[in-house]
């Protein structure tokens, strides 16, 4: 959920961010948060090359890191061709995550609750999606946009730590060695 909550304050926020960058045309806005749907698509669609090769936790490892680093671009943003850039990165991180959740759940929960368990990913979407303004906007309010955007990259990074931590530790071999 705390990777939705940053993700949907692409939608809410980011208008205004363009607007403070001088950049007040709505087809402009939507062209940019076009750019990260877009992205997020062709990215998803590459999921099980991507899933081939890397874990559950190192798949979010890598999306959470890539959309960190898109965040932070998007807080560091001086342009509105910057901030397509940026939303092209997020784009990468989010197509990358989005599906492995599904794929990850649905994967380890038994059959008899699989529709639940889904139910509870989905329901998690969209409570970042309801929490996200609820969330952002304080930070908007007391450090500024850019502010809140720098704030939901060091969130995403920290988030993508936490997996990376995972992912080295599964690699880890056991200190009694293996079993016999």
């Amino acid at each position: 959920m705390k990777n939705m909550i940053a993700y949907y304050m692409v939608p809410v926020q980011l208008p205004f961010l363009l607007r403070e960058l001088g950049t007040e045309t709505a087809s402009l806005a939507g062209l940019a948060l076009a750019v990260a749907t877009l992205v997020g698509a062709v990215v998803s669609s590459q999921y099980a090359r991507l899933k081939a090769r890397l874990s559950h936790p190192a798949v979010f490892a890598l999306g959470f890191t890539v959309m960190g680093l898109g965040f932070a671009l998007v807080a560091a943003a001086t342009s509105y061709g910057f901030v397509i850039a940026a939303m092209a990165v997020v784009g990468v991180g989010m197509g990358a995550a989005l599906p492995n959740y599904s794929v990850w759940v649905v994967g380890r929960a038994p059959l008899a609750v699989r529709g639940r368990v889904i139910g509870g990913v989905i329901t998690a979407f969209f409570l970042g999606q309801f929490l996200s303004p609820l969330v952002a906007q304080p930070l908007v309010d007391r450090f500024s946009i850019a502010g809140a955007y720098g704030m939901a990259a060091v969130a995403l990074l920290v988030l993508a730590a936490g997996f990376i931590v995972a992912v080295v530790l599964r690699r880890r071999p056991s200190p009694e060695g293996p079993a016999p």
